[in-house]
């Protein structure tokens, strides 16, 4: 029995130096791009691998069983999670660039051939069930001002690569926190008014729900077992009034 409460008492030690410190990371951004590309090159592919490794499960949405075309009312792409544009129907389906596919955004799915296209306005994803993590594919960035944003208690903006042409992937974890909404920007204001935009695809996107207990999480029920099970051994070893 002495060694099992030595155990039990280095398990609830632990536990309390994990939860007395902070309970959540920081966001970890991962990004790579490949210059002129037309398909998945080793840079984005290498940011999306590392991306997957740390995420953990996720959703995986190719975009391959919609039909073509805009919707003006927003797209369900996975139960619980619909795509929608802010000033026009930027929901849009292709499968045939807008122009140069390194310049206008191409189909990053091996086998498939559709993606979401950007034509110069934002794009929102919006979760019933809030995420902790986020990546995508996003071909034929041109601009420096494309980026992501969301909130998650804190406004966040992360800077998309810029390839000038070609394909990027950029993915995040937040670890802890709760987002219930992504929004792509691919606009900027112009020193002398109006705004520049540019055209992009969008896909392979991935993103893993905040549901799953995280470290500090686990971290907390350990210890709870913990001490639930050093309670019991006194109560069983306790002599009879």
């Amino acid at each position: 029995m002495k060694t099992v409460q030595h155990i039990a008492a280095t398990i609830a030690t632990i536990a309390v130096l994990s939860v007395g410190g902070s309970a959540r990371a920081a966001i970890v951004v991962y990004s790579g791009s490949d210059p002129g590309a037309v398909a998945v090159g080793p840079g984005s592919a290498a940011a999306a691998a590392s991306f997957d490794a740390a995420a953990g499960p996720t959703t995986l949405i190719d975009f391959e069983g919609f039909d073509l075309g805009a919707r003006t009312n927003g797209l369900l792409i996975s139960p619980g999670v619909t795509l929608s544009g802010s000033s026009t129907p930027q929901d849009a389906i292709t499968d045939t660039p807008h122009c140069a596919a390194s310049l206008c955004g191409f189909n990053t799915t091996s086998g498939g051939s559709k993606f979401a296209s950007l034509l110069g306005d934002p794009l929102t994803f919006t979760f019933a069930t809030p995420i902790s993590s986020f990546g995508a594919y996003f071909s034929g960035v041109q601009e420096g001002f494309n980026h992501i944003e969301f909130s998650d208690g804190t406004s966040q903006n992360i800077a998309i690569p810029n390839p000038h042409g070609g394909l990027a992937f950029l993915g995040f974890t937040d670890f802890g926190r709760s987002i219930s909404s992504i929004t792509i920007g691919v606009t900027a204001p112009r020193p002398g008014g109006g705004t520049d935009g540019d055209v992009i695809g969008v896909d392979d996107v991935r993103f893993g729900f905040a549901s799953v207990p995280e470290p500090a999480t686990w971290t907390t029920m350990i210890l709870g077992f913990a001490v639930v099970g050093a309670a019991l051994r006194r109560r069983r070893e306790a002599p009879a009034s």
